[in-house]
């Protein structure tokens, strides 16, 4: 299988509730498309805030969003 055909079967695999694995292919460890952590500008999770015309969100924001949470956060920017 070719890496966007195992890409699309882990999301689709998430999204169906199974916390899937995919392989890395620089070092070749498997972890949950959720523990992966993306420069691409997206992320996976159950929850999400939407910040609309806000200033950036300083990191220590973030920090306590996820202690609050008791998960990692993940910052997703894009433009309409």
């Amino acid at each position: 299988m070719d890496p966007d055909e195992e890409w699309g079967a882990a999301v689709q695999a998430w999204l169906g509730g199974d916390d899937a694995s995919l392989l890395c292919p620089a070092c070749g460890a498997a972890a949950s498309v959720t523990e992966w952590r993306y420069d691409s500008g997206f992320g996976f999770g159950s929850l999400a805030f939407r910040f609309w015309n806000w200033p950036p969100l300083r990191p220590a924001f973030l920090e306590e969003i996820g202690k609050e949470l008791g998960h990692p956060v993940s910052l997703v920017r894009g433009k309409l």
